[in-house]
């Protein structure tokens, strides 16, 4: 993917300058490496940023000097950008530029910078008598990158393209009434009973779900679909499960924009048999047991929270969908969970009984 160009950085400078001015910092020292890059399109291992009202200092040493050359000769050239040469040490070079713009206080990554390299900076600017005060920040380039601009949106266009056509979708409403969806690639969809390799997974989150299948395209439109437009299009009903799995080792701690990165801790899905004669079905009755390794682990009536599992269609068919293409013929979509998340294992064997709607079934093979 090309770098992303000269105005989308003088952008992204703009929203790091908003946080600096409300957290009343002369300057920033941007020591990780993504946000160095997201901010100057540096792609080097190495380096340091001091961003400033002003100015934007980049510190690099002798192997990227051509590489930063080039760059500022290109369409992505960095607006702003001053580069420091970086002699032998990093932290020395930082020291000198840090007194020659003559910045008093000065913000750093907090959850980048080791108490150790805190401390030398923090000692040397005193004996030196550097008029710089070091206060710790967190997470002001991070929360900058929250908003996705042209550039990041097409790296992930490109990006799920290169994992696969979309196989179906999965839409839960929230209690407060908004909904969440997240895409589910046709690699992932697996045909009840399924078996999955165990290597391939983390954490074995169980999800007891309906799935609706559609019986034809519902394509981008302007104004979208209405609620029963959606449903004429579901062709069946189906007992299904929702492989639940994460990237993150603490993953239950995981805030939302995480978790939607990790495309909403999907890692597949299992369908059951079509059931075309749904439209009677009482949803928030039908019974559903969710069997692991034989033995009833959870039992519930219906979507948990009471929440209806149709209420989230129109919304996705209407609003995200569309950005994937639309609904087509044959997807899925996943409307919830009746049994919330029940943790498996490697091995283990597991059971989604919807009583008369039948079963979907997974083993996690070693």
């Amino acid at each position: 993917m090309p770098l992303p160009l000269s105005h989308l950085l003088a952008a992204r400078h703009a929203r790091v300058r908003t946080r600096l001015d409300a957290l009343s910092l002369d300057a920033l020292v941007v020591t990780a490496a993504s946000n160095i890059r997201y901010l100057t399109n540096h792609t080097g291992t190495a380096g340091v940023l001091v961003v400033t009202p002003a100015a934007v200092h980049l510190l690099v040493d002798f192997r990227y000097r051509e590489s930063v050359r080039a760059a500022q000769e290109s369409p992505a050239a960095c607006p702003g950008l001053r580069a420091w040469d970086v002699p032998a040490s990093y932290d020395e070079a930082l020291l000198a530029c840090l007194a020659e713009i003559g910045v008093s206080t000065v913000g750093f990554e907090a959850a980048h910078v080791t108490v150790a390299r805190h401390e030398y900076w923090r000692a040397a600017v005193e004996s030196r008598r550097i008029d710089v005060t070091f206060r710790p920040t967190n997470r002001v380039v991070e929360e900058a990158r929250l908003i996705k601009d042209a550039s990041e949106v097409a790296t992930l266009r490109d990006a799920a393209a290169r994992l696969g056509p979309v196989g179906a979708y999965t839409v839960h409403v929230e209690a407060d009434g908004a909904p969440r969806a997240s895409l589910v690639f046709a690699s992932t969809v697996y045909t009840s009973p399924a078996r999955i390799p165990a290597e391939s997974l983390h954490v074995f989150g169980i999800e007891s779900e309906f799935g609706f299948s559609f019986g034809r395209d519902l394509p981008p439109r302007p104004g979208g679909y209405s609620e029963n437009e959606v449903l004429d299009a579901v062709k069946a009903v189906h007992a299904a499960i929702e492989i639940v799995d994460s990237r993150f080792t603490d993953w239950k701690r995981v805030s939302a924009a995480p978790k939607l990165a990790d495309n909403g801790g999907n890692a597949g899905i299992v369908i059951g048999p079509a059931c075309a004669d749904w439209r009677g079905m009482d949803f928030a009755r039908n019974a559903v047991c969710l069997f692991l390794e034989g033995k009833a682990a959870v039992r519930a009536a219906g979507a948990k929270g009471g929440v209806e599992p149709l209420r989230g269609l129109a919304w996705l068919a209407s609003t995200y969908a569309p950005r994937f293409g639309g609904i087509r013929r044959g997807q899925v979509i996943m409307t919830g969970s009746c049994t919330g998340i029940t943790l498996a294992h490697p091995g283990a064997s597991v059971v989604a009984d919807f009583g008369s709607l039948g079963q979907a079934s997974v083993v996690f093979e070693t």
